[in-house]
């Protein structure tokens, strides 16, 4: 009996480590995310590009110039995540997107030491994607550099882009375009007309007049009487009397 119980007790035993081996395999490696920082290190950016060697690095800007563009950061693999921000307050670090990085559209200016960006890898587009930081939406729409003057406006020119739509003439109002928006060719008149006036055309804009059936047109302030023909009509007398009875009517009529 104690025998058989030692038998049922190692081939158990057996078993039980088989299935442990199995089901939690020995030596594998633990994979390290790749979100795991590794430390951070200073990158001096070299004609518009740096490569990273770290998760976490300090920008710095190329001879210590008081701003340069970082265009291209090379070094990352698939869904690699980087932290980025300046070295210096006083050296700013301009990240475009005219290399291999996708800012949302416009550059983001790291002018603080205080201000960072995280970054994803997509292989398949080979871009870093700026996907979240202090910087990621510091843009000033007030003191963007794509106004030039007064006046001017911003219109889509297509997906994800736009221009500058510069000032009209005074007196000329917008207009929806086929593709887009452009000032009107004419103007209006700076005044709006009196009570019983019309806006008529002077041949290039529109502009105030008198009452209709003034005298013949000369300048902006009159309006072309109706021609001589529409006059002879408006002269004619009544064809039907104003007023008879129905006995009356049919008498006339017989």
């Amino acid at each position: 009996m104690n025998k058989l119980y030692i038998y049922f007790l190692i081939a158990f035993l057996s078993i039980t480590t088989s299935v442990n081996a199995a089901v939690y395999p020995q030596n594998v490696p633990i994979k390290t995310p790749k979100s795991t920082l590794t430390g951070r290190s200073t990158l001096t950016i070299a004609t518009g590009a740096v490569t990273v060697t770290k998760s976490y690095h300090d920008i710095d800007t190329q001879g210590a110039a008081a701003s340069d563009d970082l265009d291209t950061i090379n070094g990352g693999v698939d869904g690699q995540e980087l932290i980025i921000g300046p070295l210096h307050t006083d050296r700013t670090v301009v990240v475009t997107e005219a290399g291999n990085i996708y800012c949302g559209g416009s550059s983001i200016s790291l002018d603080s030491t205080k201000k960072g960006l995280f970054l994803v890898y997509h292989s398949t587009l080979g871009k870093w994607r700026v996907s979240g930081g202090s910087a990621a939406s510091a843009g000033n729409v007030a003191t963007d550099t794509i106004w030039a003057a007064a006046g001017d406006l911003v219109q889509g020119t297509g997906d994800d882009t736009a221009a500058v739509l510069t000032k009209g003439a005074e007196g000329t109002f917008l207009q929806a375009g086929a593709a887009s928006n452009a000032y009107s060719a004419y103007k209006l008149p700076a005044t709006v007309p009196t009570v019983g006036k019309v806006l008529i055309s002077d041949g290039t804009d529109l502009i105030g007049s008198t009452a209709l059936g003034s005298a013949a047109y000369t300048d902006s302030t009159s309006y072309q009487a109706a021609d001589a023909e529409v006059a002879a009509i408006a002269g004619l007398p009544s064809l039907m009397p104003q007023s008879f009875s129905l006995p009356e009517r049919r008498q006339r009529l017989c």
